[in-house]
């Protein structure tokens, strides 16, 4: 609400209220609301409230306000507050605000402060000013004895600033620094900076640093600036470093770059690289890149690489590419491969191109392939091509898979595919698969056909000795439909199923489908059901369905339910609605309700309606 009375308010609550966590509430309200008139207050707060939790929201309010009247109260807590906590938030505060008169004791709080915590803090902060002599301080910071961690702050830091001697710094602790850490924040900060020096040192770095770990970084960092000059040097590394690890990582950076440098790198080290990982990883980014001229090298590298990863990585890089010539190879790889996930990998690459002459190859694969996840990869692949030709073999699959995996899969295609051959075994898996999963998989791709005799069997499943999460289910794919049939048998399932969720399942369902029938049931279960749970269910799903009807039951049982529960989430769900009934109910139930669970939500929601009525 955020007006003059509330300033007042709230400012006394932060003076005078016993309880710590109120004030520092109050602290962080007079913040959000970010009016200078607050800034007396909330000084004082910071210098004298014995709760740590109450000095550290004064901070940082006053970090949100920047008011320069606070910078001597928040530079005296920096260097004498006992709680490292507090003297963090003043440190950031200080950095916000932003005024020359805190450089000092910032610069002080850096070198000698105990905490680390805090030091990485005020480096944060000195970055925002970038004076000279904030640099040298920097500069001696990364340089010095300090943790990894406050080394690192301090890079990062340098790494804002950006200037020739904070870049000098930079590639020296990059170079030199003992720490992995350090070296990766020193490359990343410059990889922030960008420019030529930058760009130069990380060259340098990547091509003739001895230490694998420094050129890891550098080539890391090359592929975050994207700069074309780095595609040489990415490229070479590429080819002739020594160690895995940076072949790998300049592979991947090479990413963002296309061109037939990056291409000819990439495709040689296909072939030539001993590293499986590197040869994945080369594989990858020329699937990224997308250009049919690296067509050949992945088709060798997927039929014939020795490295079952790499095969799978081409084959998801081909499905990128898509022609004819991949989708022949995939084919060939789902039919011959020896490895079971890269003819998985090839499956599922087919359903991603979706061209229909797959089908006949994975319709193949679903029926002899001996591992669930390619035949599941088959099935999956099917449902997203949706050709009509599969629906036979898909059924077969529903009925007479092995596997539950492989089974609930086919359903989910059959949804897909939404056509009336599949009705039938939908039904029968529906009410007689063992798989709870795949009895559910079958009332979600019921509910896309919607005919009478799918309403029957999605309701006798709902009504049925299934388990919960069958009967949940049922009820959302019931909801999905929408219709007198299926209204009912989800008010009967919402009134008297024995599980909590079907319940709450029936409530969703209900409030999906909307209408005044939904809402009349919705409205007499919150209202004279015996089950708190359904009352508490019922109120949750009229507040989703948002209809101001709505209104007057949810105030009525926000004021006389006799469970707490309810009465609380009838509070929480009046959130959607304004106007005098809603704000009259909540502000009777802040004054009268015995749960301060009850009344918390009521306050709650009164702030987000914001009508200063209530102030």
């Amino acid at each position: 609400i955020g007006d003059s009375q509330a300033l007042q308010n709230l400012t006394q609550a932060l003076m005078n209220d016993k309880n710590d966590d109120t004030r520092r509430a109050a602290a962080a309200a007079l913040g959000i609301i970010g009016d200078a008139v607050a800034l007396q207050t909330l000084t004082q707060a910071l210098q004298v409230d014995k709760s740590e939790g109450v000095r550290w929201a004064a901070a940082t309010s006053l970090g949100m306000i920047r008011g320069s009247q606070a910078v001597q109260s928040l530079t005296q807590t920096l260097l004498n507050d006992g709680s490292d906590y507090v003297r963090r938030a003043a440190a950031f505060a200080l950095g916000k605000i932003g005024h020359s008169q805190a450089l000092q004791s910032l610069k002080q709080a850096l070198l000698s402060d105990e905490s680390d915590g805090v030091r990485e803090a005020t480096a944060i902060s000195l970055s925002e000013f970038g004076d000279n002599q904030t640099l040298q301080d920097l500069t001696q910071a990364l340089q010095g004895s300090g943790s990894w961690e406050f080394r690192a702050e301090a890079a990062s830091s340098l790494g804002k600033i950006c200037c020739n001697q904070g870049l000098q710094a930079l590639t020296q602790a990059f170079r030199e620094d003992g720490s992995d850490d350090v070296v990766e924040a020193a490359a990343y900060a410059l990889e922030r900076t960008g420019g030529n020096q930058a760009l130069q040192s990380l060259t340098q770095a990547l091509l003739s640093d001895v230490s694998g770990d420094v050129r890891r970084s550098a080539a890391t960092a090359l592929g975050m600036i994207g700069d074309s000059q780095a595609v040489q040097a990415l490229s070479q590394a590429l080819l002739i470093d020594k160690s895995d690890d940076v072949r790998e990582i300049a592979a991947l950076s090479l990413e963002k770059f296309g061109g037939n440098q990056t291409l000819q790198a990439l495709t040689q080290a296909l072939v030539n690289d001993v590293s499986g990982d590197v040869r994945r990883a080369a594989v990858s980014v020329v699937g990224v890149i997308g250009d049919s001229q690296a067509l050949h090298v992945l088709t060798k590298s997927l039929l014939t690489d020795v490295s079952d990863d790499v095969r799978r990585a081409a084959a998801i890089a081909l499905s990128r590419i898509g022609d004819s010539q991949a989708l022949q190879n995939l084919t060939q790889a789902l039919m011959n491969d020896k490895n079971d996930d890269t003819r998985r990998a090839a499956a599922a690459a087919l359903g991603i191109i979706g061209d229909a002459v797959a089908l006949q190859t994975l319709t193949q694969a679903l029926q002899v392939d001996k591992s669930e996840g390619v035949r599941w990869a088959a099935a999956t692949s099917l449902g997203m091509i949706r050709g009509s030709q599969a629906v036979q073999s898909l059924t077969q699959t529903l009925l007479n898979d092995g596997s539950d995996y492989v089974r609930r899969a086919a359903a989910f295609a059959l949804g897909k595919i939404g056509h009336s051959q599949a009705l039938q075994s939908l039904k029968q898996a529906l009410l007689s698969d063992e798989s709870d999963g795949v009895r559910e998989a079958t009332a979600i791709s019921l509910s896309e056909f919607g005919d009478n005799q799918t309403l029957q069997d999605l309701t006798q499943a709902l009504q049925g000795s299934g388990s919960w999460e069958f009967r949940a289910e049922a009820a959302s794919s019931l909801g999905k439909i929408c219709c007198n049939q299926g209204l009912q048998a989800l008010t009967q399932a919402f009134r008297e199923d024995g599980s909590d969720d079907v319940v709450e399942a029936a409530a969703y369902a209900l409030e999906r489908t909307g209408g005044n029938q939904a809402l009349q049931s919705l409205t007499q279960a919150l209202l004279s059901d015996v089950s708190g749970d359904v009352r508490r269910s019922a109120a949750t799903a009229l507040g989703m369905i948002g209809d101001s009807q709505a209104v007057q039951a949810l105030s009525q049982a926000l004021l006389i339910d006799k469970s707490d529960d309810v009465r609380e989430i009838a509070a929480l769900s009046l959130e959607k609605f304004g106007g005098n009934q809603t704000l009259q109910a909540l502000t009777q139930a802040l004054v009268n309700d015995v749960s301060g669970d009850v009344r918390r939500a009521a306050v709650s929601v009164v702030g987000v309606i914001g009508d200063s009525q209530a102030l």
